[in-house]
Formats: structure tokens, C-alpha cells, sequence
């Protein structure tokens, strides 16, 4: 279940509360939640310390045991539907920052089997330098995922970049 898009939050006011609520439904239900988390526009010189505030509140009551089982997609909104992604330098910085918090707010082990993913603009072309960030474990392939051969290469990169070919 894929909680906390950025077009909920921009159409229908979802806040962080509201999220974590759905994210609460949700592990009731036994899925498994893949969260979106990024900054605001507004927020972009400043991604550290609005990423700090947003992940306590989506993730408010949650158990290690719980969060080992997610899936988060850092995805800043002022990344979606541009032409280049995210400079790679940001990218590794916001996953880096999420795994940090993840580890010392759940031990380092829950941090570990979490999947972060990138989720902003991914094009086949960027993709090797996107995932040269050692706390990113994929690339979300978004519109492209709709293109065959764009959705190809990004799967064969992130293959590559695995070690799975």
C-alpha cells in the first residue's frame, strides 16, 4: 500500500498525522506499507530538518518490527515531473539522512532490512549515477515504468548496480 503521495497531500490536505494513521490501518491489515517521504519545495535548502520533523510523526507508534518490514520511497516533490532528477549528491544525502534516523531511532538492524528507493524523475540515463548512493536500494521508475524499454534499462541498472545480472 503506498502511503503519503505527494498529490494527496497537494489535493486533498493528507498531513503527516493522517498518514501515520493510514500507515497504522494498513500494518493492521498486514500489508506491507511502502511510505513516501521528501521535502516540500519550500523546504528544499533545508531537506535535513524537514525530513528530521516528518519521519517521527509518519512513523509515531511504530515498532522496530514494523518498520523492518517497510519500503520508503524519498521522493522530494520538486523532483517529480522534471526533466533531470534530483542532483545524485541530494539524492545520496536524503537516503543517507532516512537510514540514519531509521537506525538510531530502531537499531541498526531494522535500518538495514528497510528498501529505500528513489522515486523522483528516474530516467534510464541518470540511473548509474543515482544509484551510487550506498543507502539507496533502488530506483522508482514512475512514468517510465509506462515506457517498456525505458522500464527495461532502469531494471537492468539497478540489476548491475546489485550485483544480480
Amino acid at each position: 500500500m503506498l502511503l503519503g503521495h505527494w498529490e494527496a497531500r497537494r489535493h486533498f490536505g493528507e498531513t503527516d498525522d493522517l498518514v501515520n494513521r493510514k500507515l497504522h490501518r494498513t500494518l493492521e491489515a498486514g500489508l506491507r506499507p511502502i511510505l513516501l517521504v521528501g521535502e516540500s519545495k519550500g523546504e528544499r535548502d533545508r531537506f535535513d530538518k524537514a525530513l528530521l520533523a516528518r519521519l517521527p510523526r509518519l512513523l509515531a507508534e511504530c515498532d522496530a518490527g514494523q518498520v523492518g518490514g517497510m519500503s520508503f520511497v524519498y521522493e522530494p516533490e520538486w523532483s517529480i515531473g522534471m526533466t533531470e532528477p534530483a542532483p545524485p549528491k541530494h539524492v545520496a544525502a536524503g537516503c543517507r539522512l532516512i537510514r540514519q534516523w531509521l537506525a538510531r531511532t530502531y537499531g541498526h538492524p531494522t535500518a538495514q532490512t528497510v528498501r529505500i528507493i528513489y522515486g523522483g524523475s528516474v530516467r534510464p540515463q541518470y540511473g548509474r549515477a543515482l544509484l551510487e548512493a550506498a543507502d539507496m536500494d533502488g530506483l522508482g521508475a514512475s512514468r517510465k515504468g509506462r515506457q517498456v524499454e525505458s522500464f527495461a534499462q532502469i531494471v537492468r541498472l539497478i540489476a548491475a548496480a546489485k550485483g544480480v545480472e
